[in-house]
């Protein structure tokens, strides 16, 4: 069955380009308007991150805790489904809220005032387009960056069908998770041959290419057994600083484990 081609039109949107008919063309200030209010019935201090998205500040190692009399009663509400920008520090978009709490004063809390899915806005708002324009809107200030919500209010985002929504944010969710399952497998897989090329290089400088070499302990508790024919020696007894000084009494003290060869001093 040949798929039907579908129709495309100029979004006027430069970070975007054409998108299908049927699809609307919205200022942001029509989908997403500031929170404002203040306190929570879940006082819990929430946190913006770019890895993990808006977290308890608990859950953050390093980050300076608020003081213990500190009335979170007056910190930005923050309800689940809600975006939050830092006004300082904003570099990879939008981060979205899966908590309820609060939050420090320094950030600006969006929540959407139309039907949408909150999915495809948190992918949208992570796009590259998106944070390439967003980041061009920018005031620079000494400690980053400044953005304000009229900036974003006024900029033009695609708006699909709601149901074209849920079913793009259904595809992102299991394609992302797919990917980041490869990337865990990858990273173990990496460390995996790191351990094995170790292995590899212990085994051939230790045991030969085979390891069928007759073994003996060396005496040394790093390297435990050696070929029967290797030799131990202070790397102090086999060499000298290329200045021709002493070798460091720490240096004279190690040992080297080395193939046997006509006219080698074996000293220990």
């Amino acid at each position: 069955m040949v798929q039907k081609m579908r129709k495309m039109k100029d979004s006027a949107i430069e970070w975007i380009g054409e998108i299908p008919e049927g699809w609307e063309v919205v200022k942001a200030k029509y989908l997403f308007a500031q929170r404002n209010e203040k306190g929570n019935s879940a006082l819990v201090l929430l946190s913006p991150t770019q890895k993990y998205g808006v977290i308890p500040q608990s859950q953050l190692e390093g980050v300076v805790q608020v003081k213990e009399n500190t009335d979170l009663r007056t910190f930005k509400t923050i309800h689940i489904g809600d975006f939050v920008i830092s006004l300082r520090s904003f570099q990879g978009g939008f981060e979205f809220s899966n908590y309820e709490g609060v939050c420090s004063p320094a950030y600006q809390v969006l929540h959407a005032t139309k039907d949408l899915s909150n999915d495809f806005f948190r992918y949208l708002f992570k796009s590259d387009g998106f944070i390439s324009k967003i980041n061009s809107l920018t005031v620079g200030i000494r400690e980053g960056k400044n953005i304000q919500y009229w900036d974003f209010s006024n900029m033009l985002l695609a708006l699909p069908p709601k149901e074209i929504q849920i079913r793009s944010a259904q595809y992102l969710n299991a394609k992302c998770t797919e990917i980041d399952t490869m990337l865990s497998k990858t990273r173990s897989s990496i460390e995996e041959y790191k351990k094995l090329k170790q292995a590899v290089i212990t085994q051939a400088v230790t045991k030969g290419v085979r390891g069928e070499r007759e073994m003996k302990d060396c005496g040394v508790e790093w390297a435990g057994l050696v070929p029967h024919h290797w030799g131990v020696a202070k790397i102090g007894s086999i060499g000298q600083t290329s200045s021709g000084a002493t070798p460091l009494r720490s240096k004279e003290s190690s040992f080297l484990m080395m193939p046997l060869s006509d006219g080698f001093v074996h000293s220990i």
